[in-house]
C-alpha cells in the first residue's frame, strides 16, 4: 500500500537523523539492537513503522554486500518471498543507501517474540491443566511451521525464539517472522547444516520451559510437515540437531547472562 506524502516525508526525515546517529524527531525512540544496526520505532498517522538501518561491518562486509546486494534490499526481498508462501511478515515500505549503508522502514506487525511469551506463560510448572495444553500445542504447532518454511526451501538467516512473533489474541497458535535479510531460498536441495541450524536456533528454550519431550513433539510435528516419514530418517536428524542443540547450550551456559524483559501486555489467549 503506497504512503501518503506527508507520512513518507515524516519517515524519510526520521530515517536521515537515524543514518547520521542524530537527536530523533518528537515521536521517535531508538529500539536496542546490533553493534552494526540502528533501529528505532516511530507512530505517524496513526500507524506504527519500524527504521533500521544497516551499517557497515568492514571491508569484507562491503564487498560481500556488492555481491549479494544491500542488506535492506535482501530483507525486502526476503519478506516477498515468505509473503508468496504465506508466511506473515512486516510490510517493507520503502528502502534505500547511503555509502555503504543501507535502510528500510516497514510497518509494524502484530505479535510478541516466542522467546518472552514462553518465558512469562509457558515456563515450568505449569498453573493448569488448560495452560499445559495450550503450551504442547504452542510448541507442536511451532514444528509445523518450521516444517513448512523448510519445505518452501526457505531457511531463516536468524530463527532465533524472539524472531518468531506469536499473536497474543488467536485461539490457535499463529506466528510470524521478523530480521528476515539473511533467509535464503533453496529451489531443490536445502543444505543439512543450515536445516540443523535453524532447528537448534528454535530449540533453544530455556529447561525450565520445555522438557526433552516437548521437542520430540516439536520433531514429529517438524518431519509430518516436511514429508520425513522414514524413522531412522527422523531419528537421525533428531540426534544431530540434539547434539548441536547440547554443545551451544554448553557455550551459552558459560557466558550465563541474566534475561532482562518485561512480561508481554495485553495478551488474551494464554488459559489461566
Amino acid at each position: 500500500m503506497p504512503l501518503p506524502v506527508d507520512v513518507e516525508s515524516e519517515l524519510r526525515q526520521a530515517v536521515h537523523a537515524l543514518l547520521h546517529d542524530q537527536p530523533l524527531p518528537e515521536g521517535v525512540v531508538r529500539v536496542p539492537s546490533s553493534a552494526l544496526a540502528r533501529v528505532a520505532r516511530m507512530d505517524v498517522a496513526g500507524e506504527t513503522f519500524f527504521l533500521k538501518v544497516y551499517l557497515s561491518g568492514g571491508r569484507l562486509d562491503d564487498f560481500k554486500q556488492r555481491l549479494r546486494g544491500k542488506r535492506a534490499e535482501r530483507a525486502r526481498s526476503a519478506a516477498l518471498d515468505l509473503e508468496r508462501f504465506g508466511f506473515a511478515t512486516a510490510e517493507v515500505v520503502m528502502t534505500g543507501t547511503a555509502g555503504n549503508t543501507s535502510w528500510m522502514v516497514s510497518r509494524a506487525i502484530e505479535g510478541i517474540g516466542v522467546g518472552f511469551y514462553a518465558h512469562a506463560f509457558l515456563r515450568a510448572p505449569v498453573s493448569s491443566t488448560a495452560r499445559l495444553r495450550w503450551k504442547r500445542e504452542v510448541i507442536r504447532e511451532l514444528g509445523t511451521y518450521v516444517g513448512r518454511l523448510h519445505a518452501a526451501g526457505i531457511v531463516h538467516g536468524d530463527l532465533r525464539m524472539n524472531n518468531i512473533l506469536i499473536d497474543g489474541h488467536a485461539k490457535e497458535p499463529r506466528f510470524a517472522l521478523i530480521d528476515n535479510e539473511r533467509n535464503m531460498r533453496f529451489g531443490f536441495y536445502m543444505p543439512r547444516r543450515l536445516r540443523i541450524k535453524n532447528l537448534v536456533q528454535v530449540a533453544l528454550f530455556h529447561p525450565p520451559i520445555v522438557s526433552r519431550s516437548d521437542r520430540l513433539r516439536f520433531y514429529q510435528a517438524y518431519c509430518a510437515a516436511i514429508g520425513l516419514e522414514s524413522r531412522s530418517g527422523q531419528l537421525a536428524l533428531a540426534r544431530a540437531t540434539e547434539k548441536k542443540y547440547e554443545e551451544r547450550s554448553r557455550r551459552l551456559a558459560e557466558k550465563q547472562r541474566p534475561i532482562c524483559w518485561d512480561p508481554p501486555e495485553n495478551v488474551s489467549n494464554v488459559p489461566g
